[in-house]
């Protein structure tokens, strides 16, 4: 992954937490950012279980220390 690749990651973990789930579209419209470059942040937080897909939508999985199960 490109150093902006990372950058994006954060930013997208730190939008699927305020916003809930939402789709690749609505991700790259809200972000800015290129379809190819989102997925590639989107699957690095998929394998670190950070994030998780529900059908076509992107989620936020819940950190530990927040409380809840994972839906």
């Amino acid at each position: 992954m490109t150093p902006a690749q990372w950058r994006l990651a954060s930013r997208l973990e730190e939008t699927l937490r305020l916003e809930g789930a939402l789709t690749d579209a609505s991700l790259c419209a809200m972000l800015g950012a290129d379809l190819r470059d989102l997925r590639a942040a989107a699957g690095m937080l998929y394998r670190t279980r950070r994030a998780d897909r529900c059908g076509e939508y992107l989620v936020a999985v819940p950190r530990q220390r927040e409380g809840r199960p994972a839906a």
